[in-house]
């Protein structure tokens, strides 16, 4: 699903090279035709040409092939490698059929401009030259066109899925239940691609007209040959903007799983680094928290640069009478906790420090999520009855006051209903310091292993439960699924620009050498050499322009429509939080 997009820019790559080849030779071929050669030796000559080729890259293919596949299992993020031992490869994976298809795919591209060629005259030849009169296949039949529907189909079903995960219910085979959804990025590039080139066509009989009112001889005779020439810029412009917005559309995508990766472990954890505080002394007792040091104490130490107290207790809330809900209580400390925990402006309508400043509001206050608020149909300042759990040995009652609400927020999952209030409200419902938590922000490459020895030998306490959000970041990273797409996305950015590239300077040399006998014709009824440079780069550098921004824009657009849809991490479900 990831890389088809690279796999239909390699197929129109192959048959707009074919295209060229033929093109190039088409003049050859017409006059092989008029002395006296046959159809069926032209497609001869053709055929033996391209097996040749065949024999020469099959097997180059192959090698080649399974050289990517090893290079991909070092992968770490987007075109980032890292040193990890080799993933075997071997030939059980290849697939003869698949191999054999694109073979037969690379010789019909070939053959097929050569048989057009063949029923062409010196004359047709020509006339097409001198002003080309066909248009391409997609542009006569109005196939841009008639794709918006499928594209438009395929998104609106892939909105009512979410993201790709939706699709996999029990297996990853899932997916190609419905293939279409997993093709709707590239179709949706290549249908506003073919649509923008159909513009393009209509522009460049604009600059036709134009060129007819400016009386400087080098940029006249560029605006001629673009607006009398442009069906001959189609297909390798097309090739350029397609695989341009490909590019963007991967980096982007590629951006944006990579960081979301960062941002799941994150927000599973809170901080960099949190851990449960257990007392050495036996006469210190769990409920109470009071022997804890405090989270000046813990930033004293070095490689801490922030800690703060974070407890999570059970839960009963009474939102309405006689209905009773179950959940999770996350007390904290709003002093601390924002210079600490891990937050995400799109979490809530207003910033952490808000949040902070409305718990302080309050001292029994609490925030609860806009999916809970609107459930219950309770408002902002609704005071709800709660039965706090303290270490399932003591019950305290509360009257709880609704002061804020979040959207997401870091260690909050939608299979319970959390509130967020104060920690030392808790402290003067039970007359005694809570147990609780130590989150913790940590200076870069802290070594926490160290941290933990540090932290029990200078406070005399047992670092209980550790969790390091750096390491769980580092082995996310690692697993295959996340190696196998980013390898993935690496292997088809540089192959879709290194074949925009191919294809332009392959139709650039074929379109200069055709264009020769013109360009020396200009220069024998006397434009100058340095003129006619100044047309070939002012045709170029239009081209390019033009390219560069209609690819970048649909890149951008086919970006914001779709990354989010490939929330896909392997496991049932989508993980939060959302992917941006």
């Amino acid at each position: 699903g990831y890389n088809l997009p690279a796999f239909g820019i390699l197929l129109y790559f192959l048959i707009l090279t074919s295209a060229i080849m033929a093109q190039w030779q088409r003049r050859e071929t017409v006059m092989l035709v008029s002395r006296g050669m046959s159809g069926i030796g032209v497609l001869n000559l053709t055929l033996i040409e391209q097996l040749i080729l065949f024999v020469v890259g099959y097997p180059l293919g192959i090698l080649f092939g399974m050289f990517i596949a090893w290079a991909m299992g070092f992968t770490a993020s987007f075109l980032s490698f890292t040193s990890r031992p080799p993933l075997p490869v071997s030939l059980e994976g290849l697939s003869l059929p698949l191999t054999l298809l694109a073979l037969a795919f690379a010789l019909i591209a070939r053959l097929w401009p050569a048989l057009h060629t063949v029923r062409s005259s010196l004359v047709t030849e020509e006339r097409e030259r001198a002003r080309p009169m066909r248009k391409p296949f997609w542009f006569r039949f109005y196939l841009d066109i008639i794709l918006l529907l499928p594209t438009f189909y395929a998104f609106d079903q892939m909105s009512k899925r979410g993201s790709l995960a939706g699709l996999v219910t029990d297996r990853p085979e899932d997916l190609y239940k419905d293939p279409l959804l997993i093709v709707v990025p590239a179709l949706f590039i290549l249908t506003i691609s073919l649509v923008t080139m159909r513009l393009f066509a209509i522009f460049m009989r604009l600059v036709d007209l134009i060129a007819g009112k400016i009386p400087w001889l080098t940029l006249h005779l560029a605006l001629r040959q673009l607006g009398r020439q442009s069906l001959d810029y189609v297909q390798p412009m097309l090739l350029v903007i397609i695989s341009l917005a490909m590019g963007v559309y991967t980096l982007s995508m590629a951006a944006s799983l990579d960081q979301w990766a960062i941002d799941r472990m994150y927000y599973k954890t809170g901080a960099d680094y949190r851990f449960t505080p257990l007392p050495n002394d036996e006469a210190s007792t769990v409920i109470d928290g009071s022997w804890i040091p405090l989270p000046n104490d813990f930033a004293g130490v070095e490689g801490v640069q922030a800690a703060t107290r974070v407890g999570e207790f059970s839960i009963r809330i009474t939102p309405v009478q006689n209905q009773e809900i179950r959940g999770r209580f996350l007390g904290i400390d709003r002093v601390d906790f924002p210079s600490v925990a891990w937050f995400r402006p799109d979490f809530a309508n207003e910033s952490l420090g808000a949040m902070m400043n409305r718990l302080a509001f309050a001292e029994n206050g609490i925030l609860v999520s806009q999916d809970f608020l609107e459930t219950y149909n309770l408002g902002i300042g609704d005071t709800v009855s709660a039965v706090i759990n303290i270490e399932s040995l003591m019950s305290v009652w509360a009257e709880c006051v609704i002061v804020g609400t979040y959207n997401y927020f870091p260690t909050v999952y939608e299979d319970s209903v959390t509130v967020i209030g104060n920690l030392d409200y808790l402290s003067t419902l039970t007359g005694l310091t809570v147990a609780h938590d130590i989150w913790m922000k940590l200076d870069p490459g802290v070594d926490t292993e160290n941290l933990r020895k540090k932290i029990g030998g200078q406070f005399i306490i047992t670092v209980g439960n550790p969790v390091d959000t750096r390491a769980l970041v580092s082995e996310e990273q690692s697993r295959m699924e996340r190696v196998g797409i980013f390898g993935t996305l690496s292997i088809g950015f540089l192959a879709t620009a290194l074949m925009a590239i191919l294809g332009l300077l392959i139709y650039s040399y074929a379109s200069l050498q055709e264009r020769a006998y013109r360009l020396a014709v200009l220069n024998a009824v006397g434009l100058s050499r340095n003129q006619i440079l100044t047309q070939v780069v002012m045709e170029y550098a239009f081209l390019a322009l033009f390219g560069a921004v209609a690819g970048a824009l649909i890149g951008l657009f086919a970006s914001e429509l779709f990354v989010p849809f490939f929330r896909f991490t392997g496991e049932q479900g989508v993980p939060l939080p959302p992917l941006i």
